[in-house]
C-alpha cells in the first residue's frame, strides 16, 4: 500500500503553533520537501502537438504580434501562440459598430486615405476600403523583380519619404521607424511588435495605465492593467468588446474560437458559441492541442481524428467525404436520396436533402435514429422503420402470477405501457403511462411483461425512438415505431410492448401519410401493449391530414440540443468553485420571437411568463448564487411569432458535488488528541465517482481556513492517501480540495487537523479589543489561527465592554484573529491580527488595537 504513497517530510521547529504570521493564500508550509508531486500534476501534462499545432512552419509567425486587422469575419489580432505570431480568431463587431484600425468602434478611423500607397519594408501597401467602407492597409505587396519600393511605388530609383529615426504607430501593440534602406534612401521599415503587455502611442512602446480595461486578444475576457501589465480579471460567458463583458454574442458562423481551454463554434446564425471540446492542455485557433481523452473525437477540415489509445496525439479516423460536423465529430453526407432499401442506426447528419424514393424502406436494426437534414420527405410509398428494441423500465408490463381467491388461475403479462396504460390481466395491471412530462424528447417503449412461470414466453419488446430534424419535413409515407408483437400461441404468454417515441422537427411541417407508434398484439390472451409518444414541433408552419396512431403533442418547436461550455456534460458532477453557467442553442426557427427560461430543482418544470425569465438571444447565463448543491436543472422553451409559449420544453442538467473529500486518518484518528508519532497518514473518499474529478490540490500549515488553489501542491486522482512524515511537533492542518473535469476546485476544504508531539499542557488568553481611539469593540469574533481548534477551543464573541477569555488553549506559539461583521449581515471578515506565546497554566493578557 505504501508504495503509491506520496511522502511529505515537514522540517519545521514549533511550539504547539509557530509564530510567523501565514495567510490561507499564502500558506507557510515550513520546510516543505515535495516529493514526485510535479510528475503527478494533471496539470503539467506534456504539449505533444497535433495537426494544427501553432508551431507548425506553414502556421508559425504569419503576422506581427500585436498588430490587427480588419477582415470580413471581424477584428482580428496578431497573437504570439505557444512560440508562434498567428491571427487570433475574429472578433465580430456588434450591429451598431463598424471595423476600423483592427477594432470595433462606433465609427470609421482616418487611418489612412483611400488609393494611398507606402513602403513597409522591402514592399509596398496600399489604402483600400474595407467592408465597413473604413480605409484600413492592405497587406504588404512584395516589389517585382529589379523594383524597389520607395515613396510608396515600386519603381527603379528611390527617393526619402521619412525623416531618420521618426517612429509611428502601426495599430496598438507595433510601429515602424524611419530608417536607411537597402535601397539606400530612408524609408519606413517592417512592423516591429512592441511587447508583450506593451502599447503603442505616438511611436513610443509603453505599458499600460493602472486600472485601464481592454478584451483579451480571443474575446473571452476583460483585462486589467495591473503594476503596467495586462492581467485577466474577468471571464466573459459571451464575448468581450470595448473592455466590457458582452450581454449577447455577434460572430461569423461556422468560426471556431478558443475559450480558455474550452473550443467553441459559432452557431448557424451568428448568436452564440456552441461548446464542441474542453480541452486536457491547450486550444489553439479553436482546436485542442496536445494531450487529449483517449478515443475522443473531433474535426479537423473534412477529417474526423480520434484520440490514440495513450492520450498523447489525435489520428485521422477518417476523410468525410462531405463535410465534418464540428459539434457532432461525424461526418455529414452533401445529400441522401435513398432509392433502395437500407439500414440506418445512430445519427445521420445530411448538409442537404434526404429523400426516401417510393417502395423503400429504411430500416433501423437499433430501433434508435436520428435524422438531421436541411430537408426531410419521405415520399409516398416509402417507409421508416424502427426495429421493436425499447426497454425502458418505467412502463415495463407486470409479469404472470398465479391468482389466488376468487379467479384460482395463472396468468399471462400484461402489454407494456408508454403513452397509454398496457393491457391489464386477471389480478395484475398493465404497464404504466410514464413521459406526460412537458419535455422536447421522447424514448423508446417499455416490454410487455412475461407470462407465467418457467415455460411462461418473454414479453414484446417496446417500439424503438425516431427524431427527424430539419427545416422542412414532409411525410406522404408512413414512419413506424410499433411495439413488438407476441404471437407464439403459450400457454402463459407474454405480454406485447408498448409503441415506442416518434419526434418530427421543423419549420414546415407537412404530414399527409402515416405515423404510427401501435403497441404490440397478442394471440392467447396476453395483455397487449400500450400506444406509444408523438411529438409533432413547428416553427411557422403545420399541416396533419394523415393518419396518426399514438399520444400526440403538437407544439411550437424549441432548441433541441443545449450546449455548456462552462458545464459541458449534462449530470456530470462538477465543484462549485466558479461564477459562470453558460447555455446555448442554435436557433431552432427563423420566426420566433424568443425564449422563457428557468432555473430550479425540478427536472421537467414548464416554464412559462409567470415563472420564467425572458431573453430574445440564443445563450443564458445564471450565477453560481442561482444554483445549489446537488441537481439543478436549466429549462428553455420557444416563443413563437404570434408570441405563443411552447409547453414542451428541453432540459439540461447541471449538478453540483455536495463537498470536497472527506478526509480520516489511521494514525492520528482523534483530532483533539496529541500523538507523539510524527508519521501522520491520512486517507481520503471522493463524494462521487472518479470520472468526475481529474485530480485534488492540498496544502499543510497551521491554518484553519485555508482553500488551496490550482497553485498549490497536486495529486492525481488516482491517489487516494498521503503520508506527512517527520512532523515536528506542534499542530497542522492538512488542506484538501478536488479538481472536476473544467478545472474547478471546491469552495471550501477538507480540513484534518493532527497535534504531533507529547501535550504541551493548556493555558488561558483574556484580552480586549479596541478601536483605534481606545474605545471597546463589542461583537467583533475572535478566533486563534483562523477557526484551527475551533472544535475544542471554539470562536467566541467580545462583550459589550470588548473584553475575551479563551480557555483550554494548548501551550505554544498561536495567532488571534479578529473578526468584525461585514456590510453583509452574518459574514465576519477577519480585520486585524495579533501574534501571542501562550504558557501552560497561565493565562496571557492581549490587548488588541485596531488600526
Amino acid at each position: 500500500m505504501l508504495a503509491s504513497l506520496m511522502i511529505i517530510t515537514l522540517s519545521l521547529t514549533l511550539g504547539a503553533c509557530g509564530s510567523e504570521a501565514g495567510g490561507a493564500n499564502t500558506p507557510d508550509t515550513g520546510g516543505l520537501t515535495d516529493v514526485g508531486t510535479d510528475a503527478d500534476d494533471p496539470e503539467d501534462t506534456e504539449d505533444t502537438g497535433d495537426a494544427e499545432d501553432p508551431g507548425d512552419a506553414d502556421n508559425c509567425d504569419v503576422c506581427t504580434p500585436g498588430t490587427s486587422r480588419c477582415t470580413d469575419e471581424g477584428a482580428q489580432n496578431c497573437v504570439s501562440l505557444q512560440g508562434c505570431a498567428q491571427w487570433a480568431d475574429p472578433v465580430v463587431c456588434q450591429t451598431d459598430e463598424v471595423c476600423t484600425g483592427g477594432r470595433c468602434a462606433a465609427g470609421c478611423e482616418e487611418i489612412c486615405e483611400v488609393d494611398a500607397s507606402e513602403c513597409a519594408g522591402e514592399g509596398v501597401r496600399t489604402c483600400i476600403e474595407n467592408i465597413d467602407g473604413c480605409p484600413e492597409w492592405s497587406d504588404v505587396q512584395s516589389c517585382e523583380g529589379d523594383l524597389i519600393c520607395s515613396g510608396g511605388q515600386c519603381q527603379s530609383s528611390c527617393e526619402d519619404a521619412c525623416t531618420d529615426g521618426e517612429l509611428r504607430c502601426d495599430g496598438d501593440g507595433a510601429f515602424q521607424a524611419c530608417e536607411q534602406q537597402s535601397t539606400g534612401c530612408l524609408d519606413w521599415s517592417a512592423t516591429e511588435s512592441c511587447g508583450e503587455n506593451l502599447t503603442c502611442d505616438e511611436g513610443i512602446c509603453i505599458g499600460c495605465t493602472d486600472g485601464e480595461e481592454r478584451c483579451s486578444a480571443d474575446a473571452t475576457s476583460v483585462e486589467t492593467c495591473q503594476s503596467g501589465a495586462w492581467t485577466p480579471s474577468q471571464s466573459c460567458p459571451l464575448s468581450c468588446s470595448a473592455g466590457q463583458c458582452d450581454d449577447e454574442v455577434a460572430c461569423q458562423p461556422g468560426v471556431r474560437r478558443c475559450n480558455g481551454q474550452v473550443a467553441e463554434l459559432c452557431n448557424a446564425t451568428g448568436t452564440a458559441y456552441l461548446h464542441v471540446a474542453t480541452c486536457a492542455v491547450s486550444c489553439n485557433a479553436g482546436l485542442c492541442t496536445g494531450a487529449c481523452e483517449p478515443g475522443q473525437r473531433r474535426c479537423n477540415g473534412q477529417n474526423i481524428e480520434t484520440c490514440n489509445s495513450s492520450g498523447t496525439a489525435w489520428e485521422v479516423a477518417e476523410t468525410c467525404a462531405g463535410s465534418c460536423d464540428i459539434t457532432a465529430a461525424t461526418c455529414a453526407l452533401d445529400e441522401l436520396d435513398i432509392s433502395t432499401d437500407i439500414n440506418l442506426d445512430g445519427l445521420v447528419l445530411v448538409d442537404g436533402p434526404f429523400i426516401v424514393r417510393p417502395g423503400v424502406t429504411v430500416t433501423s436494426p437499433t430501433g434508435d435514429l436520428t435524422i438531421r437534414a436541411s430537408s426531410i420527405h419521405v415520399e409516398l410509398g416509402g417507409s421508416i422503420v424502427l426495429a421493436p428494441t425499447g426497454q425502458t423500465a418505467a412502463g415495463r408490463g407486470v409479469d404472470g402470477v398465479y391468482c389466488a381467491y376468487p379467479t384460482y388461475v395463472y396468468t399471462d403479462g400484461t402489454g407494456g405501457g408508454y403513452g397509454t396504460r398496457g393491457q391489464a390481466q386477471t389480478c395484475r395491471s398493465g404497464g404504466s403511462i410514464h413521459g406526460v412530462e412537458p419535455n422536447s424528447d421522447v424514448s423508446a417503449g417499455s416490454p410487455g411483461g412475461k407470462g407465467y412461470g418457467n415455460n411462461g414466453t418473454p414479453g414484446g419488446l417496446g417500439g424503438g425512438r425516431l427524431s427527424l430534424e430539419a427545416n422542412t419535413i414532409l411525410i406522404e409515407g408512413s414512419l413506424r415505431a410499433d411495439g413488438q408483437d407476441v404471437l407464439d400461441g403459450a400457454a402463459y404468454q407474454g405480454g406485447a410492448g408498448s409503441g415506442g417515441g416518434i419526434r418530427l422537427a421543423a419549420n414546415d411541417l407537412t404530414v399527409s401519410g402515416t405515423i404510427s407508434a401501435a403497441g404490440g398484439i397478442t394471440d392467447n390472451g396476453a395483455g397487449h401493449g400500450g400506444e406509444g409518444r408523438l411529438k409533432l414541433f413547428y416553427g411557422d408552419a403545420i399541416e396533419i391530414t394523415g393518419t396518426v396512431t399514438g399520444v400526440l403533442t403538437q407544439d411550437i418547436l424549441p432548441p433541441l440540443q443545449l450546449f455548456s461550455s462552462t458545464h459541458p456534460v449534462s449530470d456530470r458532477v462538477y465543484n462549485d468553485d466558479f461564477d459562470t453557467i453558460a447555455l446555448s442553442w442554435e436557433r431552432p426557427f427563423p420566426g420566433l420571437q424568443g425564449y422563457y427560461h428557468r432555473v430550479d430543482r425540478n427536472p421537467y418544470t414548464l416554464v412559462e411568463p409567470s415563472n420564467g425569465q425572458f431573453t430574445d438571444q440564443d445563450v443564458i447565463t445564471y450565477t453560481r448564487d442561482d444554483v445549489d448543491a446537488g441537481r439543478n436543472y436549466l429549462h428553455v422553451t420557444s416563443v413563437d411569432s404570434g408570441f405563443e409559449v411552447g409547453e414542451s420544453p428541453t432540459h439540461f442538467t447541471v449538478r453540483l458535488t455536495d463537498g470536497p473529500p472527506t478526509l480520516s486518518s489511521d494514525t492520528h484518528s482523534n483530532s483533539a488528541n496529541f500523538y507523539t508519532n510524527d508519521d501522520a497518514f491520512i486517507r481520503w473518499t471522493d463524494r462521487h465517482d472518479d470520472s468526475n474529478f481529474t485530480g485534488y490540490r492540498y496544502v499543510i500549515d497551521r491554518f484553519g481556513d485555508t482553500i488551496p488553489t490550482h497553485d498549490d501542491l497536486a495529486l492525481p486522482v488516482t491517489q487516494k492517501q498521503i503520508l506527512l512524515a517527520d512532523l515536528d511537533p506542534g499542530i497542522w492542518a492538512f488542506h484538501l480540495v478536488s479538481v472536476d473535469t473544467m478545472g474547478y476546485l471546491n469552495r471550501t476544504a477538507s480540513t484534518y487537523v493532527l497535534r504531533i508531539g507529547e501535550d504541551p499542557g493548556k493555558g488561558s488568553v483574556s484580552g480586549i479589543v479596541t478601536d483605534s481611539s481606545g474605545q471597546p469593540v463589542a461583537n467583533a469574533t475572535i478566533s486563534l489561527n483562523r477557526g484551527l481548534i475551533n472544535s475544542t477551543v471554539p470562536a467566541m464573541h467580545t462583550t459589550a465592554s470588548g473584553t475575551f477569555n479563551l480557555q483550554n488553549v494548548p501551550a505554544g506559539e498561536w495567532e488571534v484573529g479578529v473578526y468584525i461583521e461585514s456590510s453583509t449581515t452574518g459574514t465576519f471578515e477577519l480585520t486585524h491580527t495579533h501574534d501571542i506565546v501562550v504558557n501552560a497554566d497561565l493565562t496571557t493578557n492581549v490587548t488588541v488595537t485596531m488600526p
